[in-house]
């Protein structure tokens, strides 16, 4: 595996871990304009014919630079959050159904993850202390017993400064340490593992909308570099890829179609130019 594409996937973890968000609505998070009731999502492989894109045969496409699965049906609830995912596979059978729950102040205390024969795989409570900051996430197995269990431990000011995921014995396994600017945004992530396996670090920059213009990934001997341009509604148009050397290791760009809430309702995903992927929306709105 790619080291920069290693740490891509590492990005895309520790962002979907971060409990420092959770005061965001999901609806929020996935940059959805408007009272969202349920979004279908649905990847196709892109052709080229006659000097046309087209859509071609269905596919499971998964955005590394977002941790996105575009095979999905997600339902929401009218504050903006998630009631229910259900994510599928190339040939829409079912792989994943996730429930959720909340609190009187709505905030998820629980998630259900059930296989495609409607048994429960796993099940995570998630734990708040009284100023509403995430302390504590526990995993727990069909069988209900603990997997893994991550603490959250915050700053005077309020800022997430590390995540620590324990193992189902109790021994700390690695954690991801934050570091902040004078404004409070985030700019770096250092994520150890007492496994001893890897150590990588993460330095961003940001625009004025609080969007990570450039990401820096430095781990063992490789170091990499994405750079992340949007347009208006803060939707990524470009992300650039740059080797060791500085070189272009991949250009992506994207193309839009919006509904009437500026909500996009057709992606096609380019990389080095050449057509990849079309992604199209179906969006219920209250």
């Amino acid at each position: 595996m790619k080291p920069l594409y290693l740490a891509s996937l590492l990005f895309v973890f520790f962002i979907a871990s971060c409990a420092d968000v959770r005061n965001k609505t999901d609806l929020r998070e996935m940059k959805l304009n408007g009272r969202v009731k349920s979004i279908k999502e649905s990847s196709y492989k892109a052709e080229d014919k006659f000097g046309q894109i087209t859509k071609g045969d269905k596919t499971r496409y998964r955005d590394i630079s977002t941790g996105r699965d575009f095979n999905s049906f997600i339902q929401f609830r009218e504050d903006g959050n998630k009631s229910e995912a259900n994510f599928y596979d190339s040939d829409d059978d079912l792989r994943t159904k996730i429930v959720y729950k909340y609190s009187g102040s709505n905030r998820k205390t629980e998630e259900s993850e059930y296989d495609s024969d409607g048994d429960l795989e796993r099940k995570t409570i998630h734990s708040y202390d009284s100023k509403g900051k995430q302390t504590e996430s526990v995993n727990y197995n069909s069988d209900g017993k603990m997997s893994s269990k991550t603490i959250y431990n915050y700053s005077e000011g309020g800022l997430l400064q590390d995540e620590n995921f324990y193992d189902d014995d109790g021994k700390l396994r690695y954690k991801i340490e934050y570091a902040y600017d004078e404004k409070g945004s985030k700019t770096e992530e250092k994520a150890t593992s007492l496994y001893g396996s890897f150590e990588y670090v993460f330095i961003y920059k940001f625009d004025k909308n609080g969007n990570v213009i450039e990401l820096l990934s430095k781990g063992g001997s490789s170091e990499g570099k994405t750079e992340f341009k949007y347009n208006g509604t803060y939707v990524v148009q470009e992300e650039n890829q740059y080797k060791e050397d500085g070189s272009v290791d991949k250009k992506i760009a994207y193309k839009y179609e919006y509904d009437k809430r500026k909500n996009w309702v057709k992606q096609i995903r380019f990389e080095n130019e050449i057509a990849k992927y079309i992604v199209e929306r179906t969006i219920e709105y209250y």
